[in-house]
């Protein structure tokens, strides 16, 4: 029964350790797979006590039993929940809207906490991205780049959890980081505003510093600042 509870338990647990900043978010993020290696030993153990308690033999330990199954069903069910929509995706943490020329992170490369890490694009994540997104592509708007980049600023600003780092009219620029609800991940994200035909043309590259998967969140942060833009 302890581990089926304790399952459950150590992940909520992460995840209010994370947002209180008392664990580092992926800390608190990893307390979810251990709660899955809790549930494992739940079930294994659970496999043993229905043996033992066959027959009416110990009704207690029984039902102790069930109530520790019961609870990693509902953990795992849950889970499952979260994992689905993510099913199929590209194990990939950086995606941009033009994969033959990403905007560049150029104040953000020189971020403290960004020191050591390689912020180009990975080429070899286009055809992957290509293949998990195959409709995120840059957006063409039929209005004046300057006017284009002034609502992309507000836009962007609204978006929760996005602190702009840096805005550069004269190169039609942002870089900001933006940072999840819960566990606190930080992530970076440029954009970049560039006149086209008569209108104007935006791409946006989200980067995450944590992990080598995103699990959609890059990619549904960009589609959600495009929706802004309407």
């Amino acid at each position: 029964m302890l581990f089926g509870l304790g399952a459950p338990v150590i992940a909520i647990a992460g995840a209010i350790l994370a947002y209180a900043r008392i664990l580092g978010a992926f800390v608190g993020f990893r307390m979810i797979f251990v709660g899955v290696l809790l549930g494992l030993l739940a079930v294994l153990t659970a496999i043993v006590a229905a043996f033992l308690t066959r027959g009416g033999r110990n009704p207690r330990a029984r039902r102790k039993m069930l109530t520790g199954v019961t609870a990693t069903i509902l953990y795992f069910a849950a889970l499952l929940g979260f994992a689905l929509p993510t099913a199929g995706l590209p194990l990939i943490n950086d995606i941009t809207t033009d994969v033959q020329d990403p905007p560049v992170f150029i104040a953000l490369a020189h971020d403290p906490a960004n020191r050591g890490r390689d912020m180009s694009y990975d080429s070899a994540f286009a055809p992957q991205q290509k293949a998990g997104y195959p409709t995120l592509g840059s957006k063409i708007v039929d209005r004046d780049p300057e006017d284009v980049f002034r609502v992309t600023e507000r836009a962007l600003s609204g978006i929760p959890g996005v602190d702009i780092v840096v805005v550069v009219p004269d190169e039609m620029r942002i870089e900001a980081t933006i940072t999840s609800s819960i566990f606190h991940f930080v992530d970076d994200l440029v954009v970049r505003v560039r006149p086209h035909d008569r209108g104007a043309i935006v791409d946006v590259r989200s980067k995450s510093r944590d992990g080598k998967g995103d699990l959609g969140a890059n990619a549904a942060r960009i589609e959600a600042l495009f929706l802004a833009l309407r």
